[in-house]
């Protein structure tokens, strides 16, 4: 079992956040292969085979205890496991090594609602439930959690009041930058201030080059 005494000691870390259907995946391999020229540029990253990846339960094979640089992968509707109420990332001990590494920065996927009710429904029902068999309990808290995700990402203003408390969160770490990042329109900048309307309008920000917090 993976917690957060057993993850390396990171001197860079960039969390790349954003809940499921987002684009957080495609974005950490897009970085990874150097296949977003534009991301690297921003982020500063000129030799991206050199960055490793991890989640909340996952380690790369023969990850060493020490690392130079690498990426965070984290879902933020990880909270659903604490009760989903105001505040509850602070009791993600997953998140607890934000405050240990010496340079940190954010890379939050933001998309319209549109755009993650199709992703979501071209996901694999089945697909998602497939690891439950193997673990005894865990089939009802999945579908408790994909009948959560079904009805949030239907609701814009639930989904605008989750980032909304994922930005106040990650504020308190101080960190280099926080970069909002649209997955659904190349992977542009999205500035911040317009989140809110963003998510509840549908109606696509003006486009930037470099978008930070």
């Amino acid at each position: 079992m993976i917690n957060s005494s057993t993850y390396p000691n990171v001197r860079r870390l960039i969390c790349v956040a954003g809940p499921p259907c987002s684009g957080k995946t495609f974005a950490l391999r897009a970085l990874q292969k150097g296949e977003n020229p534009q991301l690297s540029a921003i982020l500063g990253i000129t030799d991206p085979q050199s960055w490793l990846a991890f989640a909340p339960g996952w380690l790369p094979p023969e990850c060493p205890p020490e690392l130079d640089r690498a990426f965070f992968h984290y879902d933020i509707l990880r909270i659903w496991k604490f009760g989903g109420q105001g505040g509850q990332f602070a009791k993600d001990r997953a998140l607890h090594l934000l405050a240990e590494c010496e340079s940190l920065e954010f890379v939050t996927l933001l998309t319209t609602t549109d755009t993650l009710r199709q992703r979501f429904a071209a996901r694999p029902m089945l697909k998602m439930m497939a690891r439950t068999l193997i673990r005894p309990g865990e089939f009802m808290k999945m579908m408790v959690c994909y009948f959560r995700m079904h009805k949030l990402y239907r609701a814009p203003e639930m989904l605008s009041e989750l980032y909304t408390e994922w930005f106040e969160f990650t504020g308190q770490f101080n960190p280099k930058a926080h970069y909002v990042v649209d997955s659904s329109d190349g992977y542009s900048a999205v500035d911040v201030e317009e989140m809110v309307r963003y998510l509840s309008s549908e109606k696509r920000p003006q486009k930037n080059q470099v978008s930070g917090i």
